[in-house]
């Protein structure tokens, strides 16, 4: 069985239905060797890991991130999840 080289980021895209205002809930679910963090997508997309992974953990393997598959769930799960694994930097 091949192992999990702990520099390898790990992302999953999770998805919910939009809020009542119409805006997308969706986030992505982010584990290194340094833990797991929930980043609010927003408009953003894709890139709000991107940016955390430079910003934070440039030192990890970012290059290739093992992508697992998107999931959808509900909003009640959305939201433990952001709150679970909340960024700390409150510039995030």
């Amino acid at each position: 069985m091949p192992s999990l080289n702990l520099k390898q980021v790990l992302v999953q895209h999770i998805c919910t239905t939009n809020d009542t205002n119409g805006n997308p809930r969706r986030l992505w679910l982010v584990t290194t060797s340094e833990g797991t963090v929930a980043l609010d997508e927003g408009y953003e997309g894709g890139n709000v890991y991107i940016h955390y992974l430079k910003e934070h953990w440039s030192y990890l393997d970012c290059s290739v991130p093992l992508h697992l598959p998107t999931i959808e769930v509900k909003p009640a799960e959305y939201k433990r999840l952001l709150k679970d694994y909340k960024v700390e930097d409150s510039n995030e």
